[in-house]
């Protein structure tokens, strides 16, 4: 019987962290639009971009495309260069 609960927990941490990782690629989908709109906005290049910004090339580009997972502070810097203020929000 403990197995059998062991499966059944484990299929139920699997979708809660399944969902969880489904809205953190949104979330950064959403990210990556915004950072790539305000740099746009400016007119620079993602290589303008990093000479202004004390973050790598690499970690832009992922940023952009929506991939790694960069850190608060970097999303932070990022949105500082660019003149603007990140906002995190916790909704129901």
């Amino acid at each position: 019987m403990k197995q059998s609960e062991s499966i059944k927990s484990q299929a139920i941490t699997y979708d809660i962290n399944s969902k969880a990782e489904v809205k953190f690629i949104e979330l950064m989908h959403e990210i990556s639009l915004a950072f790539r709109e305000k740099r746009d906005i400016r007119g620079w290049s993602q290589e303008v971009f990093t000479g202004k910004c004390p973050v790598s090339r690499s970690t832009v580009i992922a940023t952009e495309m929506a991939r790694g997972n960069p850190s608060l502070k970097t999303l932070v810097i990022m949105a500082e260069t660019l003149g603007y203020k990140l906002e995190i929000k916790l909704v129901k």
